[in-house]
């Protein structure tokens, strides 16, 4: 007589696994499963109420003068350049007794030294950067420069007195 063999437990091992895999997967699915009533779960959402901010009232842009206007002052150069009171004293009285600047706002300063020759040019440099040092000091003292803007280079006219200092400022527009 011959032995039975049971061969079909390894079906049956696959059997139980599968089963086991569908009882987790019914466990997952209603683990995350609401299952709060219908009623319950169906709520108005509060909206909120519209609250009126102010906005804020647009500042304008501060747009300068399209022609500058251009004068012309006389000082002493040497003192000029070496800080005498009196030689600085003398072109603030003359900057500031251009009417066209009284209750007016300087944007951008333009100052030329002058520079009778092509030797004299570095000179005339540096009168026009002493002249922006003149009107940021008047500017201190609220007048007229407080918010001026300078050329950034300093610029000479050729031809012109080393006495001589010619200036341009645009204005803001009133």
């Amino acid at each position: 007589m011959r032995k039975r063999s049971f061969r079909s437990s390894p079906v049956s091992v696959g059997w139980l696994f599968a089963d086991l895999l569908l009882a987790l997967a019914m466990i997952f699915l209603i683990a995350n499963t609401n299952i709060t009533p219908l009623k319950a779960s169906i709520r108005p959402k509060p909206t909120p109420t519209p609250t009126a901010t102010p906005s804020p009232t647009p500042v304008p842009i501060p747009r300068l003068e399209l022609q500058p206007h251009r004068f012309t002052i006389t000082i002493d150069a040497n003192g000029y350049l070496s800080n005498n009171a009196d030689a600085i004293n003398n072109a603030k009285k003359q900057i500031r007794s251009q009417g066209f600047l009284n209750g007016r706002s300087v944007g951008l300063v333009i100052a030329y030294g002058g520079a009778p020759t092509t030797d004299n040019i570095p000179t005339a440099l540096d009168i026009a950067a002493k002249t922006y040092d003149v009107c940021k000091s008047i500017g201190r003292d609220r007048f007229a420069f407080e918010n001026a803007s300078y050329y950034t280079e300093k610029l000479y006219r050729l031809g012109d007195s080393p006495d001589t200092v010619t200036i341009d400022v645009f204005l803001f527009k009133v």
